[in-house]
């Protein structure tokens, strides 16, 4: 008998026999029930931990403690869970850590965090059932001991995906797409209940990347990405913070499909606000009046027309009278390079612009990723790719001048890969840079790196890297025709290896364990056994494969490509036998075609 598989879910033998021997058994077990049941004895046969990956997505400071947050994840995997933690901003101690949701799934990270008076609000995805699509959750931790305070989640008939979360005393902001629509919901601190959630349909394909609250507190901010008439272009939008109304919105056209706003500041003043972007024309940079939505005026990144640009970052001056950006660009042909900008806020005109090029080729482009204005000396903190030239990519910290744009210290981090920062912040002391570093050849950990603001001396670095249960999948299993053998296939930890097991139906006990003999890097899809073999098939080395192996010891008397391998390989999704076990049948899903079926015979 052949059961549908269950893709990508941990794996529990106990339940498996009985399912396998007991015809409609599936149908009636809850998928937590079969997950719950299988996982203990799939995982030991591969080891119950993995290395894990980790990489932060933000970073903020209050004064005495540095936040953030972003994912851990099996290793070549897609199944994560949030990660939060905090750290003594004098020191460098981990104050606390908290893993959320309680299990891992498909595409899980937590994306952005908020600071309140008490509290540290994270925002990020949680996977919907299957994994292919995503929910929107919204989760609240004590500043002091990192105890979950409440949670929410948004569910919608498409990808629910948070971009950015900001913080009131009266409300927690968030701003992303319920996968159609730019979403903005507005929770209260105390609970998450829902005070206000809007959608704005723009055209289509909209959705917001970043927001800020006004400096008085009245309004909400929001920027994103809008297609009209298939043309991609940026979004900005005003918000009543207490109704929701919108007060008003503008949409500055793009010369691409994926052009963009991404990011935006309002002036300490109060006066106007700052959006940037991508927006593949010579004004990636808008000033809008903050009470109208009047155009101020618009700039372009480097002040020319490069090849490509693409900002990154923006903030202002303490005095409202300048504004600074940060992001990678390139003339045609050239180098993609970091580049920081300042513009003066009334007119947009350049003050100063800044290349910063690495001491060694990049094996990615060179760009900013976050900048921060210190607030004691107004210096502009930037944070990017760089290089070395010894271990690939690296972080790269650059401290400007704000009146000349001179650089007054570079510092380079990394690990031995392809490192990347995602997040800087700065108080009058130090300046705290997060995200991803290379620990060995196959792991990232989260790194937080403090450093002195005057002079970028390092003060504490601290890492996290965790291990994590085996990300090991079932995919399908079936019983022998007398009754006396399991059969089960799937995938090791991270796509190391596909596997197939005979497994005794009378006690459980593991009695063979086969891998492919053609390919180290595979996964097996469906198995069904006949009288005279076990029959596998699966994904191996960007293509598929048919294998039969000997029923009592797993040797494997062939094996064969499957046609087809667009878009880095077919996968063999289901596998079935002939009535009179002489032809195998397979149907496989071949990129974007819809399916083709295929039959072999059972000999070689």
């Amino acid at each position: 008998m052949l059961l549908a598989p269950i893709p990508r879910s941990p794996f529990n033998a106990s339940l498996l026999l009985a399912l396998a021997l007991a015809p409609g058994a599936f149908a009636a077990t809850p998928q937590h029930a079969l997950e719950g049941a299988i996982e203990a004895e799939w995982q030991a046969w591969h080891g119950t931990t993995k290395s894990a990956s980790e990489v932060a997505a933000a970073v903020q400071l209050d004064g005495t403690s540095v936040f953030t947050t972003g994912r851990t994840r099996t290793m070549n995997s897609s199944s994560g869970q949030w990660l939060t933690a905090a750290f003594d901003a004098s020191g460098g101690a981990e104050l606390w850590r908290a893993l959320y949701p309680g299990e891992r799934a498909h595409g899980q990270e937590a994306i952005d965090l908020a600071l309140g008076s008490d509290r540290v609000f994270v925002a990020g995805r949680l996977a919907e059932t299957g994994g292919f699509q995503s929910d929107l959750g919204l989760v609240a931790y004590s500043k002091a001991a990192g105890t979950k305070l409440w949670e929410v989640s948004m569910t919608g008939s498409g990808a629910q995906v948070p971009a950015a979360v900001a913080a009131t005393a009266s409300a927690v902001c968030v701003v992303g797409t319920d996968g159609k629509d730019l979403l903005v919901t507005v929770r209260s601190p105390l609970d998450g209940s829902d005070l206000w959630t809007k959608l704005l349909d723009g055209g289509a394909d909209d959705s917001g990347r970043d927001l800020a609250c006004s400096v008085d507190g009245t309004t909400l901010f929001v920027v994103g990405r809008s297609v009209v008439a298939g043309q991609g272009g940026g979004i900005v939008a005003a918000y009543d913070l207490g109704t929701g109304s919108l007060l008003w919105s503008q949409q500055p056209a793009s010369s691409t499909y994926l052009g963009e706003l991404r990011t935006l500041a309002q002036a300490p003043d109060g006066a106007r606000l700052f959006v940037a972007g991508d927006l593949g024309t010579n004004d990636d940079i808008l000033c809008y009046d903050a009470g109208s939505g009047a155009l101020l005026w618009s700039a372009g990144f480097d002040g020319t027309s490069p090849w490509y640009r693409n900002v990154e970052a923006i903030a202002p001056s303490a005095d409202s009278s300048r504004v600074f950006v940060t992001g990678v660009s390139s003339s045609v042909g050239g180098k993609a390079e970091l580049r920081t900008m300042c513009l003066d806020a009334s007119s947009g005109t350049v003050v100063w612009n800044r290349e910063w090029i690495g001491p060694a080729p990049c094996l990615l482009a060179e760009g900013g990723v976050d900048l921060a204005v210190n607030p004691s000396d107004g210096n502009v903190h930037v944070t990017g790719i760089g290089c070395t030239g010894s271990n690939g990519n690296d972080w790269v910290t650059i401290v400007h001048d704000p009146v000349n744009g001179f650089e007054r210290w570079a510092r380079f981090h990394g690990g031995l890969g392809e490192d990347a920062p995602t997040a800087i912040a700065s108080s009058a002391t130090r300046t705290v840079v997060v995200g991803g570093q290379h620990g060995g050849l196959t792991e990232d950990d989260l790194v937080v790196q403090s450093m002195v603001a005057s002079s970028g001396l390092d003060e504490w670095s601290a890492s996290i890297d965790l291990t994590v249960p085996a990300n090991d999948i079932l995919a399908d299993l079936c019983a022998s025709s007398d009754g006396t053998l399991v059969f089960a296939t799937g995938e090791a930890c991270c796509g190391q290896s596909a596997e197939l097991f005979g497994i005794d139906a009378s006690n459980g006990g593991v009695i063979w364990s086969a891998s492919p003999s053609h390919a180290s890097d595979a996964r097996g899809d469906s198995v069904v056994a006949t009288t005279a073999a076990v029959y596998s098939s699966g994904r191996a080395d960007g293509a598929s494969y048919l294998a039969s192996h000997a029923r009592n010891s797993g040797s494997e008397f062939w094996h064969q490509a499957l046609p087809g391998a667009p878009l880095g390989g077919a996968i063999a999704v289901q596998l079935a036998a002939s009535p009179d076990e002489t032809r195998l049948f397979t149907t496989t899903a071949t990129g974007l075609e819809a399916s083709a079926s295929h039959d072999y015979t059972t000999s070689a």
